[in-house]
């Protein structure tokens, strides 16, 4: 199946804020060994290309890599929003029609490990990517008393992941 970038001229994509359409994503080792998040041809098509200006979308598909702007909102109920916005948060197009957004510096901010489950979206209003982190899973943690050296097995886990929704987590303050 080809696909064709058209400009179209009935109503307006509508952008919810209050109902955004994050694309879900479990972290690979690719992801982490190359900074950067691949999301499928699909995931792209429907939920960021139809919000882009149709020479900044041709641009992309015909192979130029194009700057956008980050911006990771997980904490955002709290006040709390990181901004990525220099010239190294690139998204282009794969060999194999995918797409790749490198951001080496937010996957290694936060700590991204394998099977952690994030979700991407386009905002059309600021014109960036927002992310935003799911769940993370735990993972064994070593520990040792001689310095680069890690020999003893702080938590040892046999049964699935245990996941956490960072969602669900709340402060306590102390007054």
């Amino acid at each position: 199946m080809t696909r064709e970038l058209i400009e179209t001229t009935g109503p307006a994509i509508i952008f919810d804020l209050s109902n955004r359409r994050y694309i879900r994503k479990y972290i690979t080792n690719v992801d982490i060994a190359q900074g950067t998040l691949c999301i499928s041809s699909f995931g792209t098509s429907e939920n960021i290309l139809p919000f882009w200006k149709l020479d900044k979308a041709k641009s992309l598909v015909n192979g130029n890599v194009e700057r956008v702007g980050l911006w990771d909102v997980t904490e955002e109920n709290y006040g709390r929003t990181n901004r990525y916005e220099d010239a190294s948060i690139t998204f282009r197009k794969l060999c194999s029609d995918d797409y790749s957004l490198s951001c080496m510096t937010l996957i290694n901010d936060r700590g991204l490990g394998v099977d952690d489950q994030i979700g991407l979206c386009w905002n059309p209003i600021i014109s960036k990517f927002e992310f935003k982190f799911i769940s993370k899973v735990c993972r064994k943690k070593t520990f040792s008393n001689t310095q680069g050296v890690m020999i003893r097995e702080l938590i040892e886990t046999t049964g699935p992941a245990i996941i956490f929704y960072p969602s669900n987590i709340r402060a306590v303050l102390n007054d």
